[in-house]
């Protein structure tokens, strides 16, 4: 349900923004993530380090003047086994980050990006007998930096910062991410 509710809120930012700069640059596009997780996401009670996967869509618009929005739908799943016990989180984002391209075109070399968002985020734990399952939402900053290579293929390192209140208790789960971008 939440996904469902996630993927209707991005498509409406993205007709929205669409609309609001219909004569402007917009690109769609595709990622895949690898991210590693830090904080107390990132201990050794819980996913010690151990890198996440995940994929994307987005949709840049450019504003002009090497100015850009591009808001984002991502998913990233975590994964640790130790002995009998199993603990995932699935994490499903929206948001929109402002990319500034320093050769002043949009979606052409070098850029600086900062974002905010929602993260939802899935946490499970599972051994023999018994399971616990849990759902919280947070918003959450990034920023980072990326290059484009053509205009359809790129690279982008990000930091994300975000603290999720469990009923078990607040766990922060900063993360590098590292995505490689294709855009249409």
């Amino acid at each position: 349900m939440k996904l469902t509710r996630i993927t209707f809120a991005t498509a409406a930012l993205v007709v929205l923004a669409g609309t609001a700069v219909k004569a402007q640059d917009l690109r769609w596009g595709l990622q895949l993530t690898v991210a590693k997780p830090s904080g107390d996401a990132g201990d050794s009670k819980r996913f010690d380090g151990k890198i996440g996967y995940g994929l994307g869509a987005n949709c840049l618009i450019g504003l002009g003047g090497g100015h850009a929005i591009v808001p984002r739908l991502d998913y990233i799943m975590y994964k640790r086994s130790e002995g009998n016990v199993e603990l995932k989180a699935n994490v499903v984002s929206l948001g929109a980050d402002y990319n500034y391209y320093v050769s002043g075109k949009a979606n052409e070399g070098f850029y600086v990006a900062a974002g905010l968002g929602y993260s939802s985020a899935k946490w499970e734990i599972t051994n023999p007998g018994s399971s616990y399952s849990e759902s919280k939402g947070a918003l959450y900053l990034q920023g980072g930096a990326g290059y484009m290579f053509t205009p359809n293929m790129g690279a982008a390192v990000t930091y994300q910062s975000v603290k999720y209140a469990f009923d078990a208790g607040d766990v922060t789960a900063p993360n590098i991410q590292a995505s490689f971008i294709f855009r249409f």
